[in-house]
């Protein structure tokens, strides 16, 4: 057994799934008391997202042995992402006694007490035969409610699930809500949501609904809201209306890279509303191109007017060898491969949605869309026509056809996930605003030292003044980026308070931010972590950390309250930024991060356990493309890294090393992000990026340069210069060779603006302007490109390539010393970060070839401050000696983040042989 299992377990770990789950299967065959096993095959499956199975595996293991830790960490685990905790309670209860000294089965233990368990009720009413749209909702509202389905037309089966129900869902505005509106008093006392389509709104319903009932009806799409306010405008002081589209499964889809053809597909019973007359003149007009065109249609006839329209027409203009017709069909996907459809076609006169669009587009083909009302609106331009002439044009433009970008559109705007956080927000919001409710956030543990709940009859008045969206803080990071330690800094500011590790479940952040903020204003205590020396820790894992409740003293109730957690907060970061919190998200040089969760006092963490049948399910959902452990500990950080990057412009992103080395710096801009006064008093911190603290640096290092090129972006630069001298040319030809970067990302920046602000106050857009260190052509997208006279010029022929491909210009080749330019040709010669990175034997010839090329300006901008936690090549210089050196004129000078970059416009000043004509 034990040979099998640890077969078993090498291929886990070499990422041969398969191989691994049919070595479990087979011992659990032959030994049905194999608890390891189960335990493997339920973290098998749930990678595979099968949570059904995975739970059944890890409780199979458990019935063998209820202290078997790993099965009970990886069903805690899996519990945690369905927002399921508090089931795990009585296992890790039982570990507790045995194993009193566990820190990671105390903190589990901690986070669940600190987690209110008072789950809502919520019942979805709806009439039989509508149900289909709700399957996915339903499933996704079980994790946090209690949920009831009511799809009947039973008066008492439908009053008494509104009765049961603290939220009722009305799906359809139609004669389910007139009834439940007008008919079931309990309704009074209830929050109420009802869902609107289209035909609801086009056949008159609305009236006949009492919305002061309903706290929100939610449309499906603008267009048919717009409709909605046309045709009954009361809707609008009756009840609070938004918009939340439709969501569609990608599960189901699988996306194909699909190419143009002849064949077109309609998905859809045969309609008034499908408009089955323009297929005739669509086909008719195709085929008198190519006859190899073919329209196939999945869907039954409903109106029998339709049935004997297209058998006519149909005959008479000869298509019956190119217009098919296949009844429904069940398997739409399957279909499609089969036919081997090109086109998704819908010709409908009106749709609120179109989810047979939205399914084509993810499997990656082309919709050819009709410009019904609200077509624009939700779904690309480049897939709709008005009249016949333009679907041609749109089939035959086969360079137009571009699956990943429709994938991509769906992925983005209509996912199941997307829709999700918008009901949860709408659910969040309502409930949290509800008085009649009892959630609470904090367990009754801790509030037995006051024995009562903490807010007094007084209180309720104030409660208004607790919503407080704006001025809560969430704090988050890859762990062992320092978001401790940050969240410390936090709470060393005036009327600021930080919550380290206390709130886990982003969907009771609401409710949690409110309940602390009413703690604070009235003096009760709140929940935190301190270390064995009684003060807030800056390390969640070292030494002894318990959650103590302390009263903190603050100025006002205009406090801002911040809450931090890594890996779950980061997993709901959208949700999050929905709430309207600020956010700020601390990284640390990976190199560094992968080593401490290397280190003997975590190897209890997630974030060691990776690999094999001790893997948590925590990263289930990581691609991994390695199964050696250091590996895949690089693709976690590079997976979550992508996540803080893709916010840069939505959130505040500081790195370790910048807190470390330029604390008060740090401290002064967080102040003014929460509009708080800066701290007298700030303490000099010491790094803990010291190689000789981690195991396995040299190893770590090769993956982090394999694994994690999104470090590029926070600084941390991948081919390092350790094995002798560095080469300029070498290594920006490495870095050229896989070179990403959004360029989007600089839209937003200090320093560009800034040099186009110059080249408009010294009117240079129409002068000779020369780049040096051009790279991908970053500089020359954001600027260049309005300037008449702009050369670029790079000694990496990657880099060159790169820019070619990104501009469709190939920057001049200089051999990193002569610059292959006359004197004097330029007005204007930049630098962008480029000056760091000239090795000290250079600079001087190099600064001379800059003087002699330009005739007036020289643009610098670069890194001046805290250089000791950039790369090893990087070299300082005094900037201001070599200004005098070569007698240029400082006219424009501006120092970005407490002096970490400068930008300098200089000026020649006189002409000097030998480096100044």
């Amino acid at each position: 057994m034990n040979n099998k299992l640890k077969e078993g377990e090498i291929l886990f770990a070499d990422g041969k799934i398969e191989g691994a789950e049919q070595c479990f299967l087979s011992l659990v065959e032959n030994d049905s008391e194999c608890k390891e096993a189960y335990n493997n095959l339920g973290v098998i499956a749930f990678q595979n997202n099968d949570k059904e199975k995975a739970i059944d595996y890890f409780t199979r293991s458990l019935e063998i042995d209820p202290l078997y830790r790993d099965a009970v960490l990886n069903y805690t685990s899996l519990l945690r992402t369905h927002d399921q905790l508090h089931i795990a309670a009585h296992l890790l209860e039982k570990i507790a006694e045995i194993r009193p000294d566990d820190g990671e089965i105390t903190q589990l233990l901690e986070e669940i007490r600190t987690t209110s368990q008072i789950r809502l009720k919520i019942a979805i009413l709806c009439l039989p035969g509508y149900e289909s749209f709700l399957p996915d909702i339903v499933n996704h509202l079980k994790a946090r409610y209690d949920v009831q389905t009511c799809y009947t037309n039973n008066e008492q089966e439908i009053k008494a699930s509104v009765e049961w129900a603290d939220i009722v869902w009305l799906e359809f505005g139609n004669d389910i809500s007139v009834y439940v509106t007008k008919k079931v008093s309990a309704i009074q006392n209830k929050t109420v949501v009802c869902r609107i389509h289209s035909y609801e709104v086009l056949q008159g319903y609305l009236s006949n609904i009492d919305f002061t009932k309903i706290d929100v009806a939610v449309f499906v799409a603008d267009h048919v809201r717009d409709i909605a306010f046309e045709t009954y405008p009361s809707i609008k002081n009756e009840t609070k209306t938004l918009v939340i589209q439709n969501g569609v499964n990608l599960a189901q889809f699988s996306y194909l890279e699909r190419t143009p053809g002849f064949n077109l597909a309609v998905v859809g019973d045969i309609n008034n509303k499908k408009n089955p007359a323009m297929w005739i003149e669509i086909m008719s007009r195709l085929v008198s191109i190519n006859t190899q065109y073919t329209l196939n249609v999945a869907g039954n006839i409903q109106e029998l007017r339709y049935k004997y329209y297209l058998e006519n027409i149909i005959n008479r203009l000869g298509l019956e060898r190119n217009i098919k017709f296949h009844s429904r069909v069940e398997d739409i996907p399957e279909w499609f491969e089969r036919e081997r459809i090109n086109y998704l076609l819908t010709t409908s006169v009106f749709e609120s949605f179109g989810y047979s669009i939205a399914e084509a587009m993810a499997m990656g083909y082309k919709p050819l869309i009709h410009n019904f009302p609200g077509g624009y609106d939700n779904w690309p331009s480049n897939c709709i026509f008005s009249t016949t002439d333009e679907l041609i044009n749109l089939i035959q433009n086969g360079n137009n056809y571009d699956s990943k970008g429709y994938h991509d559109f769906v992925k983005d705007r209509y996912s199941l996930n997307v829709q999700f956080d918008k009901i949860d927000m709408v659910l969040n919001n309502l409930t949290n605003k509800d008085s009649r409710q009892a959630t609470r956030v904090f367990s009754e543990k801790q509030n037995i030292s006051t024995g009562k709940d903490v807010a007094s009859p007084g209180i309720t008045s104030h409660t208004s003044n607790l919503h407080k969206p704006d001025r809560n803080l969430i704090v988050t990071g890859i762990p062992r980026s320092g978001s401790s330690l940050f969240s410390v800094l936090i709470n060393s500011i005036e009327n600021a308070v930080c919550l380290n590790e206390i709130v886990y479940d982003v969907h009771k952040l609401p409710y949690a931010f409110e309940e602390i903020r009413k703690r604070l204003v009235f003096k009760t205590p709140i929940p935190n972590k301190y270390d064995s020396r009684g003060v807030l820790t800056s390390n969640t894992q070292d030494g002894i950390v318990k959650i103590e409740e302390r009263v903190v003293e603050i100025v006002d109730d205009n406090v801002v309250v911040g809450s931090k957690v890594n890996i779950p907060y980061l997993n709901d970061i959208r949700k999050i930024l929905d709430y309207g919190y600020k956010i700020i998200a601390v990284v640390r040089d990976p190199v560094f991060t992968i080593g401490s969760w290397n280190s003997k006092k975590t190897s209890h963490l997630d974030e060691a356990r990776v690999t094999g049948s001790i893997m948590s399910p925590r990263w289930a959902h990581i691609p991994f493309t390695t199964g050696e452990k250091i590996g895949r500990q690089a693709q976690i950080w590079e997976f979550y890294a992508e996540i803080i990057w893709s916010l840069r412009n939505r959130i505040k992103i500081y790195t370790y090393e910048q807190v470390i080395s330029n604390t008060e710096w740090i401290l002064k801009d967080v102040c003014e992000y929460l509009g708080l006064n800066v701290p007298v008093k700030i303490e000099p911190l010491e790094s803990l990026n010291k190689v000789s603290r981690y195991p396995d640096i040299a190893e770590i290092r090769e993956a982090v340069k394999q694994y994690c090129p999104i470090s590029r972006e926070f600084g941390y630069h991948l081919y390092r210069s350790n094995n002798g001298p560095y080469k300029p040319q070498e290594y920006w030809e490495n870095r050229g060779t896989d070179y990403e970067v959004d360029t989007k990302s600089y839209n937003s920046d200090i320093e560009i603006p800034t040099l186009g602000r110059l080249l408009e106050e010294y009117n240079l857009h129409d002068s000779a302007i020369l780049e040096v260190g051009s790279g991908y052509g970053r500089i020359y997208q954001e600027v260049g490109m309005k300037c008449s006279n702009y050369t670029m010029c790079d000694f990496s022929n990657s880099m060159r390539s790169e820019c070619k491909k990104r501009t469709g210009i190939l920057p001049d080749y200089w051999n990193g010393h002569k610059l292959p330019y006359p004197d004097n040709s330029f007005d204007l010669v930049i630098l962008f970060s480029v000056l760091l990175h000239v090795p000290e034997k250079q600079i001087e010839s190099f600064f001379s070839e800059i003087c002699r090329v330009t005739k007036e300006y020289i643009f610098i901008a670069t890194y001046t401050g805290n250089l000791e936690n950039l790369d090893t090549h990087v070299f300082k210089y005094n900037y201001n000696t070599l200004f005098i050196n070569y007698e240029l004129e400082i006219t424009f000078e501006k120092k970005i983040n407490n002096g970490l970059r400068t930008n300098w416009l200089l000026e020649k000043q006189i002409q000097r042989p030998g480096y100044c004509k």
